[in-house]
């Protein structure tokens, strides 16, 4: 089943824009604003734009004072929110709603007071009746509304500012999380919203809208933080990051459900992955030279969608987890295609280097390890084939080397054809090729015995030549026609001894 469409605007208003693109603040209406004052208020900017920009840019006066000027696109979508119930309702919600018809604390917050407004609040909302859960409201709207203005400022310095400044930041959070928990599961509260609702006289809206806003608030209210979070990680200041999924973790317990939201992040993010990953593959079956430069754009753009997993989730989380499994297999596949083809593997072996941080689980870190010593392994065969054994000096310096070859014989055993008049024995054959430049290449065959390969071959009981010599083949026969000769014999004594009887 999809999302209710005013769930989908609940979570799209819940980001760290949450505020600052709130159509009130941005045409400087309150919340209270009739339609004639909306009227009016269209009026004067339609004056200004004609104007000319700079009175279009006096006609704004945003309470967040890095606010940029909107446009005119800017300005028409605010006022189409306005204009719809359902999206002025969620308007109303995140902004400040006046304690009677001229509200002090306001006029000191329009007038950047902000200390004035919230200290009228505070004690608002420390008495009783309806101006309680008003002015409680206010107080995490805009103690929530500055911590997220001091965060972008510190995304904008990339995280470097005054360590004042950032204490009076995780203030504000605490401030803000303390009342909208108070205010998240608190029937007063609720009431007034719907009254409120049932203001607007609206068929399109019923008492279904508001308990489906208080259940789905608390997870879209978590969708904020882990915006920030979001933006964080891609400045590359992790710890900052985590500290907003630090928050998303510690509010709204029992209400929320933050593995919801990391779902509802990383489901785009897999998806295409997923189609990546499709067309890499089918590259690759079409042409395995192809695997590494697939190797490479996967990596590149697997990066974004790590640091996120890597910032945001903890290491035993299913979809962090899930993710770079599926990275580190498919750029596996891609390496393995591309290193079986074009034989380059010390290029391997440093593509190969790249896998280990998305080598997430114990059987992918084994294969990772076996990986990388196969990969040495061929890199030091490889290399071994290109320097001559002797003296070391590579094709580079002595030019093509002399593949000498080193034939060898082994395994001997008894042939089941062979008897004591005509022995016979099978056994195994390899060649092993010595690289040898031209001055060394006159001197190979003394050097044979000690190339590592014939050494080792010869500890086992092979012999260098083509086959076995006729006194290795009767030795090695001998053994085989032993046995039946003695049988041979047995049965003669046995009816020798018969026949006397």
């Amino acid at each position: 089943m999809g999302a209710r469409p005013e769930q989908d605007a609940l979570m799209r208003m819940c980001t760290e824009t949450v505020y600052a693109d709130n159509p009130f603040h941005l045409l400087g209406l309150p919340t209270t604003a009739t339609p004639r004052q909306i009227r009016r208020r269209r009026e004067d900017l339609e004056g200004a734009r004609e104007l000319g920009q700079s009175a279009w840019e006096e006609a704004f006066h945003h309470l967040l004072g890095n606010r940029p000027t909107p446009n005119e696109e800017d300005v028409e979508e605010a006022f189409a929110k306005l204009e719809d119930p359902e999206s002025r309702l969620l308007a109303e919600f995140f902004w400040m709603w006046p304690l009677g018809e001229e509200d002090p604390a306001l006029k000191a917050l329009q007038e950047r007071h902000s200390g004035a407004a919230f200290d009228a609040w505070e004690r608002a909302a420390l008495g009783f009746g309806r101006s309680r859960p008003i002015a409680q409201h206010n107080l995490a709207v805009a103690y929530q509304m500055y911590a997220i203005d001091a965060e972008t400022q510190a995304i904008d310095y990339e995280g470097t500012i005054p360590e004042d400044f950032a204490r009076t930041m995780r203030e504000y959070w605490e401030k803000a999380f303390l009342y909208w928990e108070e205010l998240a599961d608190n029937d007063d509260f609720w009431e007034l919203f719907e009254a409120r609702m049932r203001e607007f006289d609206d068929p399109r809206l019923t008492g279904g809208f508001i308990r489906r806003l208080r259940q789905e608030f608390p997870v879209a209210f978590d969708n904020i933080n882990l915006a920030l979070a979001v933006r964080y990680v891609k400045a590359g200041k992790l710890s900052e990051a985590r500290r907003h999924v630090d928050y998303m973790r510690r509010t709204m317990s029992g209400l929320d459900d933050v593995e919801q939201n990391f779902s509802a992040l990383f489901a785009p993010i897999e998806k295409r992955l997923n189609l990546l990953v499709d067309q890499y593959d089918e590259k690759v079956q079409e042409d395995p030279l192809n695997g590494k430069q697939c190797f490479l754009d996967l990596v590149n753009q697997a990066d974004g969608f790590t640091d996120l997993a890597n910032g945001l989730l903890e290491d035993d989380n299913s979809i962090r987890l899930r993710l770079l499994s599926t990275i580190f297999k498919a750029c596996n596949r891609c390496l393995i295609a591309y290193g079986n083809r074009s034989k380059t593997w010390a290029e391997c072996a440093t593509l190969n280097e790249r896998l280990k941080p998305f080598a997430c689980t114990k059987q992918l870190q084994e294969l990772y390890v076996k990986n990388s010593a196969i990969l040495h392994s061929n890199v030091q065969a490889d290399e071994e084939q290109n320097t001559c054994w002797k003296c070391k000096r590579k094709i580079s310096e002595v030019g093509p080397l002399h593949t000498c070859e080193v034939r060898m014989y082994g395994n001997i055993q008894p042939s089941p054809l062979s008897n004591f008049f005509e022995p016979s024995v099978t056994y195994s054959k390899c060649v092993v090729k010595i690289p040898l430049c031209r001055d060394c290449w006159i001197v190979w065959p003394w050097e044979k015995r000690a190339y590592p390969e014939v050494k080792r071959l010869l500890a086992q009981g092979w012999r260098i030549g083509e086959r076995p010599t006729d006194a290795e083949v009767r030795s090695n026969a001998s053994a085989g026609c032993l046995l039946p000769l003695m049988l041979m014999l047995l049965v003669g004594l046995i009816a020798g001894c018969t026949a006397l009887a």
